[in-house]
């Protein structure tokens, strides 16, 4: 996952380059991930509070709108563990999950 730092890196690179103090210089940019993996290394969350700061960080990931995919594909003719799988992403396994 991309920091807050880097992300906000990216945005003032992009605003340099395109001449524009538009959100990542005007240009139209998608973001993919995973809510649910592991936090950046040594940086924040792009879409969490800065701890300490009292404030959101970047202001720029508050201007974006998401989809959130929530079909499951690969695991779609499986049920029983597709539903382990989101438990497991929540920190949320059952007894019964762990003897699976």
């Amino acid at each position: 996952m991309v920091g807050a730092n880097m992300y906000e890196k990216v945005n003032s690179h992009l605003k340099q380059f395109k001449g524009s103090e538009e959100p990542f210089g005007g240009l139209h940019i998608l973001h993919f991930g995973d809510f649910n993996q592991l936090p950046p290394v040594k940086d924040a969350p792009i879409f969490k509070q800065i701890s300490g700061l009292n404030q959101l960080a970047p202001p720029t990931w508050h201007l974006t709108q998401y989809y959130e995919l929530n079909e499951i594909m690969r695991q779609k003719d499986d049920k029983t563990y597709a539903e382990l799988l989101n438990r497991l992403a929540l920190g949320e396994l059952t007894d019964k999950d762990v003897e699976l």
